[in-house]
């Protein structure tokens, strides 16, 4: 019995401290990017942190983006040869507007969530989405008309002016 335990106590020394010099876990650090758009590419840069404090290198680092349980999508991260260490970019697409749940992945280490993130459309596209809804008069009459509102207050304001100054 005593043998048992001693071949116990013995094995945990040797796997234990194996174990523990692994590092068994990492944070992930994002840099700022802009909001991301829908169907539109934005690149997001991270540094992966060993034990919350020391940049580290890994292999199969990536973005992975998800929607209404979907499977989600892996965007890889590359090293982006700034000198850096630790330090990756992944060219993201978010490939519709909505809520998106997304993580990082940080090679043999644990995925870090990054929580969820809510996608809209460009300016562009919602200047022509309302655009296109607004029938013709609108589109083309509502601009006429302030332009020839704007053009008789000045009118009437200057107008105005001379008359008071005539008096």
């Amino acid at each position: 019995m005593l043998l048992t335990s001693c071949a116990v106590v013995a094995l945990l020394s040797i796997i234990g401290p194996a174990h523990v010099a692994a590092g068994g876990w990492a944070i992930t650090s994002l840099d700022p990017f802009e909001q991301p758009v829908a169907g539109q590419p934005v690149t997001i840069g991270f540094t992966i942190l060993q034990h919350g404090v020391t940049p580290v290198e890994v292999a199969g680092a990536g973005i992975r983006v998800f929607q209404n349980g979907t499977t989600g999508e892996f965007f890889p991260a590359l090293h982006d040869g700034d000198g850096r260490v630790g330090h990756y970019t992944a060219r993201v697409v978010f490939p519709r507007e909505g809520t998106f749940t997304w993580l990082v992945e940080q090679g043999g280490f644990e995925p870090q969530q990054l929580g969820q993130i809510t996608i809209g459309a460009s300016s562009t596209t919602q200047a022509a989405d309302t655009a296109a809804r607004w029938p013709s008069p609108l589109r083309y009459g509502l601009p006429l008309v302030a332009a020839v509102c704007v053009a008789f207050i000045v009118g009437r304001s200057g107008r105005d002016r001379r008359h008071l100054a005539v008096r």
